[in-house]
Order: C-alpha cells, then sequence, then structure tokens
C-alpha cells in the first residue's frame, strides 16, 4: 500500500493525502507543474510526484508549519512567502522533527523512514515568494496573501475554475497562537479579503474535498464571537511549552464545529 493516495479534484489537479492526514496539492499544466506544500516528509513525496507528472516542478508551501514544510527536504527548492521565513528554522530543527516523528509513531502511524535518517534530513534555504501568479500552461493560480494562522501563510487562486487552495488559511478550526502567528484581527481581515474575492468553492490541507465560500462567513462569525472567558486551554502535543485558549463557535453546513485558538492574556 502506498503511503500516499490521490484525489482528483479536477483533470489535472491532484488532492494527495499521506497517512497522517495532511495534503499536497499538484497542478499539472501544459508546460509546468506546482506543487503547493510538501507534507510530514514521513515518504519521499518528490518520488511519487514524479509517477504524476515530469514536468519542471515549482514547490511553494502555504506556510511555514511542520505539517506543510517537512517533506521540503526531499526537494532542492521551495518558495515561501518572506513573512514566514524566519520562522522556517524553528518548524524544521531537529527538535521539531524528534517531536514530530515520536508523537506519529506513538500514536500507531508508521513512516516509511527510519528516525535516524529522518532527523538527519538536509533543509533547502526557502526562497522569498515574490510571484504575484503561476502560469503553468493551461493553469494559471493567483497568490494571495492571507496573514492570520501564519504571517505568511497565502492562498493559490485558480481564476478559470473558480476555486481558491488555502493551506491552513481557512478552516474549520484555526490555530492563531503558534510561533509566527498573526493577530486575531489579521485573520479577521483575511477572511474579509477572501469573501470580496470571485470564487466559487475553497480547498483545505486538512479535508479531501471542497468546500463552499459560503462557509467563510461562519468563521467569521467566530473570531467575532471571540471571548477569552469562554475559552478552554489548548496545546499541541510537538508544541507542549505553547498554550492557546480554544474558542468554539457555530458549524459548517457539514456539522463540523467552528473554532479558533488564540493565544491567551499573558502572552
Amino acid at each position: 500500500m502506498s503511503y500516499f493516495r490521490s484525489i482528483y479534484l479536477e483533470e489535472r489537479v491532484i488532492h494527495i493525502e499521506d497517512r497522517a492526514g495532511v495534503f499536497a496539492t499538484l497542478f499539472v499544466g501544459e508546460k509546468e507543474a506546482l506543487l503547493f506544500d510538501t507534507g510530514y516528509g514521513f515518504s519521499d513525496l518528490s518520488r511519487f510526484v514524479e509517477n504524476l507528472t515530469d514536468l519542471p516542478l515549482t514547490v511553494v508551501c502555504s506556510h511555514c508549519h511542520f505539517d506543510h514544510v517537512l517533506g521540503s527536504a526531499d526537494f532542492q527548492e521551495l518558495y515561501l512567502h518572506e513573512a514566514d521565513i524566519p520562522f522556517y528554522e524553528y518548524y524544521t530543527s531537529k527538535e521539531m522533527r524528534t517531536r514530530v516523528y515520536d508523537e506519529f509513531t506513538a500514536k500507531g502511524g508508521k513512516p516509511c523512514i527510519d528516525r535516524a535518517d529522518y532527523l538527519a534530513k538536509n533543509y533547502p534555504c526557502p526562497k522569498p515568494l515574490t510571484a504575484e501568479r503561476w502560469d503553468l500552461g493551461g493553469i494559471s493560480l493567483r497568490v494571495v496573501h492571507l496573514p492570520g494562522h501564519t504571517k505568511g501563510s497565502i492562498g493559490l487562486l485558480d481564476e478559470s475554475q473558480r476555486r481558491i487552495y488555502l493551506g491552513d488559511a481557512a478552516n474549520q478550526r484555526v490555530l492563531l497562537y503558534l510561533p509566527g502567528a498573526a493577530s486575531a484581527g489579521a485573520y479577521e481581515k483575511s477572511l474579509e479579503t477572501l469573501l470580496a474575492l470571485d470564487f466559487a468553492d475553497m480547498v483545505f490541507s486538512h479535508n479531501g474535498q471542497p468546500y463552499p465560500k459560503t462557509e467563510l462567513l461562519t468563521f467569521l462569525e467566530c473570531i467575532r464571537h471571540y471571548r477569552e472567558e469562554e475559552t478552554t486551554e489548548f496545546t499541541l502535543d510537538e508544541i507542549p511549552e505553547k498554550k492557546g485558549r480554544y474558542f468554539e463557535y457555530g458549524h459548517m453546513d457539514c456539522g463540523d464545529a467552528v473554532a479558533v485558538v488564540c493565544p491567551g492574556k499573558e502572552d
């Protein structure tokens, strides 16, 4: 059984899920291909992509968090928004990889790489993302800066298909408290930016199907109703020293609860 599985969102747009439950998205144009995010790096994503296309490949990460950049060691270069580059070393550090690997295996996960090899990986220095649009031939992707989850979070808007690929910039549970995060106010403005754009649906990096744009209204209501006195403490196993405040408000049409995790007043 392959470590990865492919979901074809369009004929030339492939959502690639790994066993840890995170997705990367491959856009295969007529001239070039673009990979959006690289996952945890528990298996060689570059080899999997090579079986899908032999076109020249550009790797772009939606943001700097470990579950989106740790697979970048399998590629020669990647692009990252300049606001997230200062945090890339933290999220790809050996200490972080140790925690990530140990947490995954403790929960029964089975990486396709030995622990020692995973910790010995070398990571390329990210190049600052300066392009406003990627023209792949038949697929044109507009870069949209969406600070909140991180200062440099981006989405890729396919205007011809009226679909935006958001990474973690917006979804059912947005974390706004980890190193490199922007403010809750910045996240609210990013949601307003998204609502002003022309698209019909959106794709997240932790879900296998698109969701209608209208769900953004539920996300916006959540952050606008945030009250710290109504929150509970929240931590990630991989970053236990950082504590956030979990706030839940409203539900998506599919029934999923909507939540944000903000820093506490002491932070």
